[in-house]
């Protein structure tokens, strides 16, 4: 994984796009996390309320087929009311991001972005509350 440091606790990466579950995966890995893919919405939740107690934050991508991340954001916030969230997304001034935002996800991130940009917006939303 990442020679011998100690891991620095489970992300749950929700996103549809194949191509970021597999980078944010590599990247994930490479700062030190446990990466835990779900590759919709649907997976995520099941997933999140499986996992809840080991996942320290989960990065949620706002567009995606069937349960849309805004949709996602409330059945996690259901699961558990403290759940940290950063909202990924390709879009810049997304009004669904913004809705994310405004009902409590901890940071937005726009694709795509950089390992030391996700590093530090991940550090900053494990830091809140």
């Amino acid at each position: 994984m990442n020679s011998g440091k100690t891991s620095k606790g489970k992300v749950l990466l929700i996103d549809d796009n194949e191509l970021l579950q597999d980078l944010g995966k590599d990247i994930l890995e490479h700062l030190g996390y446990i990466p835990v893919i779900a590759s919709d919405g649907e997976e995520g939740v099941r997933i999140y309320s499986n996992e809840r107690k080991e996942i320290k934050a989960v990065l949620l991508d706002v567009v995606m087929p069937g349960l849309g991340g805004l949709e996602v954001f409330r059945r996690l916030k259901e699961i558990d009311p403290k759940v940290k969230v950063l909202v990924i997304s390709g879009y810049s001034e997304e009004k669904r991001a913004g809705e994310l935002m405004k009902e409590g996800a901890l940071g937005f991130i726009q694709k795509p972005f950089k390992i030391h940009q996700l590093s530090q917006k991940l550090q900053e939303v494990l830091e809140e509350g």
